[in-house]
């Protein structure tokens, strides 16, 4: 029988260990912080097959943040909030601004005329879920959920 104790098992296994990991940070609302947060939520999943995905995931939804938001303005941050549990949650707050993020309705059409939007199209394609709360008025949070058992080729829109 093999020990299956955190000490001894594999680094895919300890990361879905039963029991919620979560970790929160922020970062100011400049576009070289993207690539921080990135890497940090990259490296929480070191020896995953799906740790590019998150880097990817984190990227577009930092880069929303703080090209779309207040966040990116002088004195803004964005937040990262990365929850291990049986999904795994990807979530990016901002500080609001004009509109609400969305996923383009056009581009699951399959339209080829979008030109922008297509960020949260692209993670819902990696993703099992995703959603948004909040407000322009008081920020939202802008999260995507992943299945670590799931082949990222196995999705319905894999990139």
């Amino acid at each position: 029988m093999i020990d299956k104790t955190p000490g001894h098992a594999s680094a895919e296994e300890w990361l879905t260990w039963p029991g919620a990991m979560v970790w929160r940070r922020t970062f100011p609302g400049r576009t070289d912080q993207i690539r921080c947060a990135r890497n940090f939520a990259a490296s929480l999943f070191e020896g995953s097959k799906r740790q590019e995905d998150v880097r990817e995931l984190v990227s577009e939804l930092a880069a929303n943040a703080v090209v779309h938001t207040r966040s990116g303005r002088p004195g803004g941050w964005f937040g990262l909030e990365v929850i291990i549990d049986k999904l795994v949650r990807i979530a990016v707050r901002d500080l609001g601004g004009a509109g609400t993020p969305n996923v383009r309705i056009e581009l699951l059409a399959g339209s080829e005329l979008c030109t922008s939007g297509r960020g949260l199209f692209l993670v819902r394609a990696k993703t099992v879920g995703i959603g948004v709360h909040g407000s322009p008025a008081h920020g939202h949070t802008v999260w995507a959920d992943i299945d670590l058992d799931t082949e990222p080729e196995a999705l319905p829109g894999a990139w």
